[in-house]
């Protein structure tokens, strides 16, 4: 910045404006340069509290060590704002000086305070702040004592045996807070202890235990973790299911009796465990899933054969496709997508199913397959009486990307059914054949805006032939298709589009 708007800032600086003052401390912060830092403290001493905030912000970007001490008496502001401002600043500054002066914060009676205090202690990384911050691990606000947790762990490896310590604490906040640090923490001594904890009272104690063997990923809690499967508290138990997915394939038979719990956050994290751990003896126990009265478990269900890549879930993961729920139909079109090219025949066969939603999703995962056998069934589904099945059939011949589809979509483009349409001007764009340029360009006035639009994406790909008619849809009455033509004549770089696209700024 040139000399001239630094000395203007500084002026800035006395405005009777709080608000311009505040603003030229931001954009003193911003400059970097150390000139600012005597303006800037001198605003610490400001009558308006945000002015003194941004003082505060501006001073910790800045990175110089005469800031630390009026800082560290900004600690003591009567507005909780600068407080917070000035514990932040001083974490970013690093310097221990303030070290004592943090400590103190985290019995400020803001909680936001508390919490950058946490967060400031924690990049000091000085084991002096290890007890106050397991202490502050009780706090009432679940915001700090997630501060704190973070602040240990960015202490390290003096915080562990501290932690351990406190995993007996009577305040069911401090060990659940202790154990969430410790599994971030990834030291081994932790493990036996943790497992201790996975028969504490609290069910918030024994679940965050169990997440923090989870990502300790000990062999030795194998066994333990099993035993939650069978906790009282869903949340425990499916916070068991979690961990044992990061051990690995001891625990599938246990996880596969999940799959029948009471509760169907269990069953849907069981579900997703199996998925993860690739095992075949979890195939057939998810598919009896499929049939759950709770569309979550499901989906999740769908999910994991989908991972499994098992051909034996392809009929029954196309049953899935008649689901009313289309959160699972979309999970099994994906899944059947994910197995692969074994299913194509059958999906083929779902075409004639009689449900329409059948048919619309069966289009949808043949799309995805990109296998060439599909393309003549999904031409013929183009006279289906449905327009869903008409659009779906439309979206997946543009994937497929075969010209055997070219003249059938262009027929489309006359159905009644605007969304029909569009979805066939999409398609043809995506197949990039010059057959359909005339065909498009008469789509350009159509009634319909969201045809108009597909219209113009669609010439895009087909390129400059289609220019003079994108630049007449500068004009049209929908701002919508306006916007589509200046990005279609965007792409295609033609000077005939500059002056044309100059009127429309």
């Amino acid at each position: 910045m040139a000399t001239e708007d630094f000395v203007d800032l500084l002026d800035k600086l006395g405005s009777a404006d709080p608000v311009e003052r505040a603003k030229a401390c931001e954009a003193l912060g911003r400059l970097k340069d150390p000139r600012a830092v005597e303006p800037l403290i001198q605003r610490l001493e400001d009558d308006n509290e945000a002015v003194r905030e941004a003082s505060c912000h501006a001073l910790g970007g800045l990175n110089d060590p005469r800031a630390i001490g009026p800082l560290i008496v900004r600690l003591a502001d009567w507005h909780w704002n600068v407080r917070a401002a000035a514990c932040e600043a001083l974490g970013n500054l690093r310097d221990l000086r303030a070290l004592d002066a943090l400590i103190l914060r985290l019995e400020d009676l803001n909680e936001y305070a508390r919490a950058f205090a946490c967060e400031a202690l924690g990049r000091l990384k000085d084991p002096r702040a290890l007890q106050p911050l397991i202490q502050t691990l009780g706090d009432r606000d679940s915001g700090v004592r997630e501060a704190a947790c973070n602040a240990l762990v960015a202490i390290g490896k003096p915080s562990v045996e501290p932690l351990i310590e406190r995993l007996g604490d009577w305040n069911s906040y401090v060990p659940a807070a202790a154990c969430q640090a410790l599994g971030q923490l990834n030291d081994p001594r932790a493990v036996e202890p943790l497992i201790q904890r996975l028969g504490d009272r609290d069910s918030d104690v024994r679940g965050a235990a169990c997440q923090a063997l989870g990502q300790l990923k000990d062999p030795r809690a194998v066994e333990p973790l099993i035993q939650r499967l069978g906790d009282g508290f869903c949340y425990v138990r499916a916070a068991a299911c979690n961990a044992l997915v990061a051990i690995g394939k001891p625990s599938v038979e246990p996880l596969i009796q999940r799959l029948g719990d009471r509760d169907s956050y269990v069953r849907e994290a069981a579900c997703q465990a199996l998925g993860q751990l690739n095992d075949p003896r979890a195939v057939e126990p998810l598919i009896q899933r499929l049939g759950d009265w709770h569309y979550g478990v499901h989906v999740a269900a769908c999910q994991a054969l989908g991972q499994l890549k098992d051909p034996r879930a392809v009929e029954p993961l196309i049953q899935g496709l008649g689901d009313g729920y289309p959160n699972v139909r979309s999970a099994a079109c994906n899944a059947l997508v994910a197995i692969g090219k074994p299913s194509v025949e059958p999906l083929i066969q779902r075409l004639g199913d009689g449900d329409w939603k059948v048919h619309a999703a069966a289009c949808q995962a043949l799309g995805q397959l990109n296998d060439p056998r599909a393309v003549e069934p999904l031409i013929q589904r183009l006279g289906d009486c449905i327009s869903d099945v008409h659009a779906a059939a439309c979206q997946a011949l543009g994937q497929l990307n075969d010209p055997r589809a070219v003249e059938p979509l262009i027929q489309r483009l006359g159905d009644w059914d605007y969304d029909v349409r569009a979805a066939a001007c999409q398609a043809l764009g995506q197949l990039n054949d010059p057959r359909a340029v005339e065909p498009l360009i008469q789509r350009l006035g159509d009634d319909h805006a969201d045809v108009r639009a597909a219209a113009c994406n669609a010439l895009v790909a087909i390129g400059k032939p289609s220019v003079e008619p994108l630049i007449q849809r500068l004009g049209d009455d929908h701002a919508d298709v306006r916007l589509a033509a200046c990005e279609a004549l965007g792409r295609l770089k033609d000077p005939r589009a500059v002056e044309p696209l100059i009127q429309r700024l």
